[in-house]
């Protein structure tokens, strides 16, 4: 199994907080750090949903031609996590990320590692 992740914790948070594990580590293969990696649907405490982009989605997906379109321009049409987040639009970003459910991750902010530093881990090749 593989996970894809909005935020990648330090390792001393999962010990304080074990029954936040929802996973066993034995059946996962790997972890991908990808923010806002379900937009644009939600990530509780995270980001909200884009409504206004799943109305345009709706749009574009109900005919052939506009799933292709789509798919070229939302799928495919990006090479990384930056070119990714561009796609959303940083001020997008932005106004999704303050929302009602912020407050849910409150307490576990301050484990939440920048994205520097999961670069260096995953340039490390070491476990977090």
């Amino acid at each position: 199994m593989v996970i894809v992740a909005d935020a990648i914790v330090d390792p001393a948070c999962i010990r304080q907080y074990p029954n936040l594990v929802r996973i066993p580590d034995i059946i996962v293969e790997a972890v991908v750090y990808w923010p806002f990696a379900a937009w644009p649907q939600a990530s509780p405490g995270q980001y909200d949903s884009d409504e206004e982009h799943m109305k345009f989605m709706n749009k574009a997906l109900a005919t052939e031609e506009g799933t292709a379109a789509y798919i070229r321009d939302f799928v495919e049409s990006y090479d990384g996590i930056d070119s990714y987040l561009d796609l959303i639009g940083r001020e997008k970003i932005a106004a999704l990320s303050q929302n009602v459910t912020s407050f849910l991750l409150d307490p576990y902010r301050k484990w939440i590692l920048p994205p520097e530093e999961v670069a260096a881990l995953q340039t490390s090749g070491e476990p977090a």
